[in-house]
């Protein structure tokens, strides 16, 4: 990647850090409100959460490879994907650590996309919200991992 091109990839991926960083204080916010109003909310955000990841898998995705499949299975191969390293071309985004954190909260969109009668499982959300909040620094760390690996002027 030229250093141009790489300038413009490093702000995509660090405006597209802080959305999900403004997901997490909305999540904070919504953790506070009581009852079922309380728990939708909060399961929204956390579905909010894994499509701004997934927005932040498609940035890299469109930079390294310029090729995304839209088919049946998209969620799980992109988030797959990410988690394998492309030699020659980038880096894992996604570490080992990282991988079943997003894998669940992913699984947990689903279920909060296409279950539109089905009450929030409080429970569920509960250990959906404490993988979500373990995997902000590790999301972080891979994400400056892969832009020191990328960036042109790293020897």
């Amino acid at each position: 990647m030229e250093t141009d091109q790489f300038v413009a990839f490093a702000a995509q991926v660090r405006a597209q850090l802080l959305e999900i960083a403004a997901i997490y204080d909305r999540i904070d916010e919504r953790e506070q409100v009581p009852g079922p109003a309380g728990l939708e909310s909060l399961a929204l955000q956390l579905h909010n959460l894994y499509s701004a990841v997934e927005g932040l898998f498609e940035i890299v995705a469109d930079a390294c490879e310029n090729h995304i499949d839209a088919d049946a299975g998209y969620h799980t191969s992109l988030l797959r994907r990410m988690s394998v390293a492309v030699p020659g071309i980038r880096p894992a985004i996604v570490s080992a650590e990282t991988l079943p954190l997003l894998d669940n909260l992913r699984r947990f969109r689903h279920v909060v996309r296409h279950a539109y009668s089905a009450e929030i499982d409080g429970r569920q959300l509960r250990i959906v919200l404490e993988d979500a909040r373990a995997l902000r620094p590790l999301l972080w760390r891979d994400v400056e991992e892969l832009l020191a690996e990328l960036d042109p002027s790293e020897p």
